[in-house]
């Protein structure tokens, strides 16, 4: 337990050097609309918390796994997983980290019909990925309007973190598919200097 404790402080540390959301005439996420992604009477989650304020929510899995979701956007809605685990539960191979992607994701969209949509083509690309980039290294693949950013951390003696991050583009009304004009610096879905 105490192992989880320097990880957690790194997190929430990050959370501060974030971007501010952009001030723009065209945001299409209203953050003050914005509700926890764990449902209520979700069975696999204890001492679930949401704050409005900062649009985070934390909640445990046990003793060894600690999950923070934070939600952010403009012209897309960013909302980022972190599952820290133990060091006592890690078996540092492949399928032990994919094994844990497809189960946070699978509890974390328990009873949430969105997830029927892009879950299984998820699970394959997370897969895919991870094998081919292996920890500590960040891959993003596409799946429809969604873009995913994964990086799984792990550090003997530390512990892990597994990181997901949805980003899903908010169409106007009437909008088409097409790629959108905006310079890639003003883009709040491109990552260095590719675009996902």
């Amino acid at each position: 337990m105490k192992i989880l404790y320097p990880v957690l402080i790194g997190i929430i540390t990050n959370l501060w050097l974030l971007p501010l959301q952009a001030q723009e005439t065209d945001c299409r996420l209203n953050l003050a609309e914005l509700t926890p992604i764990i449902l209520r009477f979700n069975p696999y989650f204890s001492n679930h918390q949401w704050s409005q304020e900062n649009r985070m929510e934390l909640a445990r899995l046990g003793s060894n796994r600690l999950l923070m979701i934070t939600q952010d956007g403009c012209k897309r809605h960013h909302t980022v997983l972190t599952l820290v685990i133990d060091e006592v539960l890690i078996k540092n191979n492949p399928q032990f980290w994919i094994d844990e992607s497809n189960s946070i994701m699978r509890k974390v969209f328990h009873d949430r019909p969105e997830y029927h949509e892009f879950g299984a083509l998820f699970e394959d690309a997370f897969a895919e990925k991870f094998v081919m980039y292996g920890l500590s290294n960040r891959f993003n693949f596409p799946i429809g309007t969604r873009n995913f950013i994964c990086e799984v951390i792990y550090r003997q003696g530390e512990g892990a973190r597994i990181m997901i991050e949805m980003v899903e583009y908010i169409f106007k009304e009437g909008e088409n598919l097409r790629r959108s004009d905006t310079p890639s610096e003003d883009d709040d879905g491109w990552i260095g200097q590719q675009r996902p």
